[in-house]
């Protein structure tokens, strides 16, 4: 009973970390903040009257030790409970923000390959799976001033998995270069630029949280292009650059740094 007990509170843990799965993506700012708020504190609830009800039983020695490791379990539910409270302001205003901001399609372009010209977000990774499911295309070109993180990882998987040829056109910042790092033959063409900065997040707010988040973003960004082949060279002045401004590489110097495998003279039409 005490072994199952611990597994049903370590499901609750689980769930407790990822209750985001559980928000429909569609739903206003303050209803996603609300969602997990009252998820999560629900699972604290269920788990804590589980052990509180677990009290009454007389266990033997291993059964101390599972009522032991459920109580420490809970305290870690409890704890995100308390961080997902914290979190919510920031959270709310960063999601308030990403509503108001236009992210980009992919489309297919008159030349027959797939154009990502815009910002980064989730409908940029849903309209570029449709693509490769419905067209058999494995160019995309990229002019892209950034945008989420998150979902630029989620692209540069797909880049990765469909083998894509990626072509940066005229620009390719922030998070795009997360896109554009991924893929095994990166084209660009001689007048494009790369940006690099550190990251941030939607909105205007200087919580320590904002704080945290924006510093847990920017180590997440700087060790994933590490991991693409960008180099520390750049990933090192990158590092020092402020959200508010950027420092930006050329395609010419790029392919000197073996990161770009072939330069255009010509600019591809993105339309």
């Amino acid at each position: 009973m005490a072994a199952l007990r611990l597994c049903f509170i370590i499901i609750l843990f689980l769930l407790s970390y990822n209750a985001d799965i559980f928000v429909n993506d569609d739903a206003s700012p303050f209803l996603v903040v609300a969602t997990i708020l009252l998820i999560s504190f629900a699972l604290f609830l269920i788990a804590l009257i589980t052990i509180i009800l677990a009290m009454i039983d007389k266990p033997n020695a291993s059964g101390r030790g599972f009522r032991f490791v459920s109580i420490c379990v809970i305290f870690l539910i409890g704890v995100n409970f308390a961080s997902a409270v914290l979190r919510a302001p920031t959270e709310y205003e960063a999601l308030t923000a990403m509503s108001k901001v236009s992210f980009a399609n992919v489309k297919i372009g008159s030349h027959g390959y797939m154009v990502l010209d815009g910002l980064i977000g989730k409908g940029t990774v849903q309209s570029l799976q449709s693509n490769l499911l419905r067209e058999d295309v494995r160019v995309l070109v990229l002019d892209s001033g950034g945008g989420s993180i998150d979902d630029a990882l989620k692209i540069a998987d797909l880049v990765r998995k469909h083998e894509l040829t990626i072509v940066v056109s005229t620009k390719c910042s922030s998070a795009c270069v997360l896109i554009a790092a991924a893929s095994h033959h990166l084209i660009a063409t001689e007048n494009a630029k790369f940006g690099f900065h550190q990251a941030s997040i939607f909105g205007k707010s200087r919580s320590e949280f904002s704080q945290f988040w924006s510093k847990s973003a920017t180590d997440t960004l700087i060790t994933e292009l590490a991991t693409s082949g960008i180099p520390t060279s750049i990933l090192d002045v990158a590092k020092e650059v402020p959200p508010t401004d950027m420092y930006y590489v050329s395609a010419i110097e790029m392919h000197r740094k073996g990161v770009v495998k072939t330069l255009l003279e010509v600019t591809p039409p993105i339309r």
